[in-house]
C-alpha cells in the first residue's frame, strides 16, 4: 500500500528492538525450603541448572538449552531453571518453546515479577498482544519499576495506536534503567510515531492551529535522534546496527530541516495539498519476506516517510514504523528502487513528502 497521508497503522512493530529485553532480566528466585540433604534428583537437577546459566552467560545458547532441559526434567519444580531455560530458547529462535517455559516459571512463581515480564516478552513475540498486556501489567503490580514490564506496555500501547500512553511507559522503564538500550531505541520510535501523528493532523486542523503542531515537530525529531544515537553509543553491534545509523543520519537531515516547515518560510519538500500535481507512481518493487521471518512467522507493517525528490530519487527515508529479522533492511531497499513523476508547483518539479507502507502477511 502507497499512501501519501493518513493515520500510521497499529500492527506488530519492532519486536527486534526488544532483542536484549528478556536477555537483561535476572530471575531473582528465592532458595526453596529444602532437606538438609536434598534428594539425589534434586541435587542433580540444581547442578544441571547452574551449569545451564554459566553456559548461558558464556553464549553457548544450545549446550546451554540441553543443560536446562536436564535441570528440569530432574526437578520440574525448579522455577529458576524454567526461567532460564525460556531465555536460552528464545536466544536459539524458539519463541514457541520459550513461552511454554516461561508459562511454567510463572505458574511456579506467580509473584515474580521478572517472571512474568519474561513471559509478557514472549507472549508479544508471538504477537498475543492482549495477554502480553495483562502479564506486563501483572508484574508491574508487583513492581512498578520493572524495566522489562513497562517496555512491554509500551511496545502494546503503541499498537494500540496509544503513542502518548506509550511514551509515558517507556520512559518509566527509562527512569529505572537509562542506559537500556533497548528502551532508548524504543522512544526514539514512539516518538517518531508522535511525529507521524501530528504530521497527519496538519491536514485536517485549521491553519493556526497547524503551526503549533508544527512548532512541536522539532522537538519530537530532536528527541528520537538523541534516543536512537544514544542507543547506538550503548550498543553498537545491535541488530540492523547499519540500518538504523542510516536512520540515524536521516533524522539529522530532518531536524536541520524542520523549520522548513513552517508556513512562513519558503520550503523545499512540499505536503500533498500544497501540491499543483502530486507525485505519480511508476513502479513500486515489494521487498519479499526473509527466512528468518518466516520461520518466526512474523507479520506486520512497515511504514516510512520518504521524500519524492524533484529530481526523481527517492531520499531520506526515515522508519516509522519497522519489523523484525531483516525485514526492515528488505523494505527500505525497495522503497529506494520505486519510479516517480515527480510533483508539481506552479509549473516545475518539486519534492513531495510521501508515506510508505510494506504489508508483510502470512498465508
Amino acid at each position: 500500500m502507497y499512501r501519501e497521508t493518513g493515520k500510521v497503522s497499529a500492527q506488530l512493530i519492532a519486536t527486534s528492538l526488544l532483542f536484549s529485553c528478556l536477555s537483561l532480566v535476572w530471575f531473582k528466585v528465592e532458595v526453596r525450603a529444602q532437606q538438609q540433604q536434598p534428594s539425589p534428583t534434586v541435587a542433580e537437577g540444581a547442578a544441571a541448572r547452574e551449569r545451564g546459566i554459566k553456559l548461558y552467560e558464556q553464549g553457548e545458547i544450545k549446550e546451554a538449552v540441553k543443560a536446562l532441559r536436564e535441570a528440569v526434567k530432574q526437578d520440574k519444580n525448579d522455577a529458576a531453571a524454567w526461567y532460564y531455560l525460556s531465555i536460552a530458547l528464545n536466544r536459539d529462535d524458539d519463541v514457541k518453546g520459550a513461552r511454554k517455559a516461561a508459562e511454567q516459571a510463572v505458574k511456579l512463581r506467580p509473584d515474580s515479577a521478572p517472571a512474568r515480564a519474561g513471559l509478557a516478552y514472549l507472549l508479544l513475540l508471538s504477537n498475543k498482544l492482549g495477554d502480553a498486556l495483562r502479564e506486563a501489567e501483572s508484574a508491574l503490580a508487583l513492581n512498578a519499576r520493572n524495566t522489562e514490564a513497562n517496555y512491554v506496555v509500551s511496545v502494546v500501547r503503541l499498537q494500540q495506536g496509544e503513542p502518548s500512553k506509550a511514551l509515558d511507559a517507556i520512559q518509566a522503564a527509562l527512569n529505572s534503567k537509562p542506559d537500556f538500550p533497548a528502551a532508548l531505541l524504543w522512544k526514539s520510535q514512539v516518538l517518531l510515531s508522535l511525529y507521524a501523528e501530528a504530521i497527519d493532523s496538519l491536514d485536517k486542523i485549521p491553519r493556526e492551529a497547524g503551526k503549533q503542531v508544527v512548532a512541536r515537530l522539532p522537538k519530537l525529531l530532536k528527541g528520537a535522534a538523541e534516543s536512537l544515537e544514544k542507543s547506538l553509543q550503548l550498543n553498537p553491534s545491535m541488530p540492523e546496527a547499519e540500518l538504523w545509523r542510516e536512520q540515524l543520519a536521516t533524522l539529522r537531515v530532518y531536524v536541520q530541516n524542520s523549520k522548513e516547515a513552517d508556513p512562513g518560510t519558503e520550503r523545499t519538500v512540499f505536503m500533498p495539498l500544497e501540491l499543483t500535481t502530486k507525485a505519480r507512481l511508476l513502479s513500486r518493487p515489494e521487498p519479499e519476506f526473509t527466512e528468518a521471518a518466516l520461520n518466526a512467522r512474523v507479520s506486520g507493517t512497515i511504514v516510512l516517510r520518504a521524500v519524492f525528490a524533484a529530481d526523481g530519487t527517492v531520499q531520506n527515508i526515515l522508519v516509522l514504523r519497522s519489523l523484525p529479522y531483516g525485514l526492515t533492511e528488505r523494505a527500505v531497499k525497495a522503497a529506494r528502487k520505486i519510479k516517480f513523476v515527480p510533483a508539481t508547483k506552479d509549473g516545475r518539479s518539486v519534492s513531495q513528502f510521501i508515506q510508505i507502507e510494506y504489508n508483510f502477511h502470512l498465508n
